[in-house]
């Protein structure tokens, strides 16, 4: 019976050894709960330099670091508005809603327009809900 047990208890060991590996390098739930987000924010006397800065900032200010900040970011508006599209976890957009100077935050949706327009094919664009209004 004791040689009969060793095996169990050796496979036992491998399988939580694998489950432990796996947890371990497993994205964190929080960026698997990641979405692009488009992030309005109140118009500046500042140039597009300036600009591009302050949504790192600002961006920063609800992540782990300025590099985590840098890899989130998707696209900085800097003509027309003043805003950012980032990859953002469900806290992070409570956390940049509650932010001065951030007007509101919305996901990105994609707006297929009709084949013809602009000529043969599909055609697609980027924007938040209230950007049509």
């Amino acid at each position: 019976m004791h040689m009969l047990c060793k095996p169990v208890f050796v496979g036992t060991i491998l399988a939580l050894n694998c489950l432990l590996l796996l947890l371990l390098f497993q994205p964190s739930m929080a960026q698997g709960d990641a979405a692009v987000y488009i992030v309005y924010m109140e118009k500046g006397d500042t140039n597009a330099e300036d600009l591009e800065s302050l949504h790192l900032n600002t961006l920063a200010s609800v992540s782990d670091s300025h590099e985590a900040a840098k890899g989130a970011l998707v696209y900085s508006y800097k003509e027309g508005l003043n805003g950012f599209s980032a990859k953002l976890t469900p806290g992070q957009v409570s956390a940049l809603s509650e932010k001065p100077g951030v007007l509101q935050v919305v996901p990105s949706k994609v707006m297929h327009l009709h084949k013809g327009v602009g000529g043969p094919g599909p055609r697609s664009l980027h924007v938040g809900p209230k950007a049509l209004d």
